[in-house]
């Protein structure tokens, strides 16, 4: 016997829908129903290029996931204000980074930070290369990366020498990166 679409059924419905024909609007207003709100974040996430058009609405909405119980919630919101260059939001997720409960939500934060592209987080993100957990540093050098600035270079080397060599690779792409831009604007 076939089960009864509900109404929570029929709202996620919608919001595959509009994930599927990219319709930003929607997604923005589906960012209100408490159910399905993570959802909605990440298929906004997934859509960050065409999110920018709707930017505002976007943040205030996804502002307001940043503070979800659902930590894929949250994990999606902060990348999708990353995606945005939010630097509106930079110490939400300084907050988030530094505090959130769930390991992978702070480095998803710490990541966005670097995404954001904004600057005065960029000591914070060096100083997470230390952190006691993989996923955060692996974060960190994800964003020193995005950040783009090439002083980063010392601090990538040191804390690549610190992890095992199957963890080594974010932080070489980082460092191969942040040397071709400083050779790049070293030329004359």
């Amino acid at each position: 016997m076939a089960r009864e679409a509900t109404d929570s059924d029929e709202r996620l419905k919608r919001i595959f829908r509009a994930r599927a024909s990219a319709d930003i609007a929607a997604l923005v207003n589906a960012l209100q129903d408490p159910e399905h709100a993570s959802v909605a974040a990440q298929s906004l996430y997934m859509h960050a290029s065409a999110v920018r058009a709707e930017r505002e609405e976007s943040i205030r909405g996804l502002r307001r996931i940043l503070k979800a119980r659902d930590p894929h919630a949250r994990a999606a919101a902060a990348g999708a204000l990353g995606e945005l260059r939010a630097r509106e939001v930079v110490a939400e997720l300084v907050d988030i980074a530094r505090e959130d409960p769930v390991v992978w939500v702070r480095a998803w934060a710490v990541a966005a930070l670097g995404n954001a592209g904004d600057e005065s987080s960029y000591p914070m993100v060096v100083a997470w290369l230390e952190d006691e957990n993989y996923k955060i540093r692996r974060a960190a050098a994800v964003a020193l990366r995005s950040i783009g600035d090439p002083n980063a270079v010392p601090p990538l080397q040191r804390a690549m020498k610190r992890e095992r060599w199957f963890w080594k690779a974010p932080f070489r792409v980082a460092i191969r990166e942040l040397e071709a831009r400083r050779a790049i604007t070293a030329k004359p």
